[in-house]
Order: C-alpha cells, then structure tokens, then sequence
C-alpha cells in the first residue's frame, strides 16, 4: 500500500465505522498485511449495506460467514 492509499483506507474507516485514528490504522495494517480485516459484524443484511458503502468508495469488499 502506497501511503496515500494508507492515509485513503484510513480515513474511510474512520469515516464510515467511526473509529478513531488509532483503531483505523490497525485495521488498515491487518488489511495490508493479512488481505483482510473484520470490519462488520451482525445481520446480513447490515454488513451487506457495509460491503456496497466500501464499493462506494472504491474499496473492495466481501461477504463471509464467521468462520470461514
């Protein structure tokens, strides 16, 4: 990730999830560094709301059943 995309990542997740800085920057290293990040739990119809909002801005995002 170019720092940039940290800063841009970062700053959605605090935007949309409403984390502060600190827990943004963690999530974004997970996603840097394991591909992935939990970001939403609950009902599915909540994290699919989640999933399209991360489409929209331009992120990618995906759906999984915990434990998978």
């Amino acid at each position: 990730m170019t720092p940039s995309t940290s800063w841009y990542v970062t700053h959605v997740f605090q935007t949309y999830f409403a984390l502060t800085r600190d827990q943004a920057e963690v999530k974004m290293r997970e996603v840097h560094e394991q591909g992935r990040a939990v970001m939403s739990t609950g009902g599915r119809e909540r994290m699919e709301v989640d999933v399209q909002a991360m489409h929209g801005y331009g992120l990618w995002a995906t759906l999984q059943r915990s434990g998978e």
